[in-house]
């Protein structure tokens, strides 16, 4: 009966230590999550992150169209404008999801048509070089194994060029046509820019591919379109053969076309606000 009882003892106490030293290793104080643990528990979870603010340098390659009413008889072609733009700007972006961006871009609208002559002359005219702009991004796809570390985004904004600013001046091209030896016609192109009134709003779409450098450093390829909401520009354009009036014609521009470029981001801080409840992680519904 002893042994027995001794027996039983020795099995309680038993079971009590090793109880113990599970409870004991489950709230073990002070233990730190490795990183390759945290990034699967955000893999699986989400990030509850909280803003990040940054500051963004693009610079880029931006394609303008015009838009021409009538040739004049195949005297004039609409061509597009391929010029090199910069811009500045800050930005915020939420759980690593969302983000805003707004700045200032020196990139202005051209308006341009080709004299078709040999060698060709260019009727130009163009915008203020500042306009500003707003957009909204949001992440597409994840991929690399860290959470969004890189990946793809959409992007859409807004753009306000101001009108107001653009060269209005008149010019004039004068050519000679040879009928004969001893006979020639005088041809003669005057323009007169016509910039839109205030603001003209141009629409944006876009796509890029972004990429940490570092834990403050972001870089991103891009491509975006542009719209325009109203007419920017209006060149006139008048014909004249030996001083007498030919005809008459328009080139347009509304700040349609497209740009592609390189963004780097320089992040203040990437901080990681405490959840409030458990609730607020992603992957957990309340019930």
């Amino acid at each position: 009966m002893k042994q027995t009882f001794t027996f039983v003892l020795l099995y309680l106490s038993t079971l009590l230590s090793v109880s113990a030293q599970g409870l004991v290793e489950y709230y073990q104080a002070g233990k730190q999550v490795k990183t390759h643990q945290r990034n699967l528990l955000q893999m699986r979870y989400g990030p509850y992150l909280a803003p990040q603010w940054y500051l963004m340098t693009e610079g880029f390659v931006r394609r303008d169209n015009s838009k021409l009413d009538q040739s004049l008889g195949g005297l004039l072609t609409a061509s597009p404008v391929t010029r090199v733009g910069g811009s500045l700007g800050v930005g915020v972006t939420y759980r690593n999801k969302w983000a805003l961006e707004a700045g200032l871009a020196l990139s202005p609208v051209h308006n341009q048509a080709r004299v078709n002559t040999y060698p060709p002359v260019e009727i130009e005219t163009r915008t203020g070089k500042a306009s500003a702009f707003v957009r909204g991004k949001w992440a597409l796809l994840t991929t690399s194994r860290h959470w969004h570390r890189s990946g793809f985004w959409l992007t859409g904004g807004a753009w306000a060029v101001p009108n107001a600013s653009a060269t209005a001046e008149a010019s004039a091209v004068t050519g000679y046509r040879y009928l004969s030896y001893d006979a020639r016609s005088k041809m003669t192109l005057v323009s007169q820019a016509r910039p839109g009134s205030g603001l003209t709003a141009l629409a944006e779409l876009g796509a890029e591919y972004q990429v940490r450098l570092s834990p403050t450093l972001d870089i991103s390829l891009f491509a975006r379109s542009n719209w325009g909401l109203g007419e920017v520009l209006a060149t006139d354009v008048a014909y004249h053969v030996n001083n007498q009036p030919i005809g008459e014609t328009v080139i347009r521009a509304r700040g349609n076309g497209a740009s592609y470029g390189l963004s780097v981001r320089y992040v203040f801080q990437r901080p990681t606000a405490n959840p409030k409840s458990l609730y607020q992680l992603q992957g957990n519904a309340t019930k």
